[in-house]
């Protein structure tokens, strides 16, 4: 982990759905000649839990645990990789889906393995977290049209953004977080309505506990 005078080489961009993590994350790594770490978005078991389907928010939520361990265990952050890495989530984003859509029973296997998983994981010396209004992010899930999101509901999108407000659910594992607005258009630069926040303090990882209900 780098310290607070160093520039950061293991950088991660968060938010909700459709904010625009993904495209923050390709041109910071453009920009800084750095490993790209795109979060997968392969999950047999998604539709079925977008249908309503019993069982398949749990299996849905451990092939996705599984996967962003898997993905975030292999990076070489190591004094020698003299590299920088960009990634587009945080293994805690895991934590945040598992609290809205298991029940207790499933709550508490769950963390188990998280808990055990994220012991093994570096942290980032950055998260970029990224915020929008509940109406541009409906806006851009309808323009994107995903076939994995087109079950996605206007209820389920509002749990999932009052879950990413930081004072309400989750503290980042991060040495430093920058917040910023993208409330007007994903792709502008200029007279964007930006604001950031340097906190530069460790921050605990999630912790077992459960989300207050929404």
């Amino acid at each position: 982990m780098a310290n607070l005078f160093e520039l950061p080489r293991y950088i991660a961009v968060e938010g909700p759905i459709r904010v625009g993590k993904s495209t923050l994350a390709r041109i910071l790594a453009e920009r800084l000649n750095a490993q790209q770490v795109m979060e997968s978005e392969d999950n047999p078991f998604l539709g079925a839990f977008y249908k309503g389907e019993p069982g398949a928010g749990f299996q849905a939520q451990f092939a996705f645990l599984i996967r962003r361990f898997e993905q975030l265990r292999g990076l070489d952050l190591g004094a020698r990789a003299q590299k920088t890495v960009v990634t587009d989530f945080v293994f805690e984003k895991d934590k945040v889906f598992a609290c809205l859509n298991l029940n207790d029973q499933e709550l508490e296997t769950y963390n188990r393995y998280y808990n055990y998983f994220r012991e093994q994981l570096p942290t980032p010396d950055l998260v970029i977290y990224l915020q929008a209004t509940p109406e541009v992010l409906k806006k851009r899930l309808r323009k994107k049209n995903a076939p994995g999101e087109k079950a996605i509901n206007e209820d389920y999108l509002e749990e999932v953004i009052k879950a990413y407000e930081p004072r309400k659910s989750i503290s980042w594992s991060a040495t430093r977080t920058c917040r910023s607005c993208c409330a007007r258009s994903r792709h502008r630069s200029r007279g964007r309505n930006t604001s950031c926040h340097w906190e530069a303090r460790k921050q605990p990882a999630l912790n077992g506990s459960r989300l207050p209900s929404f």
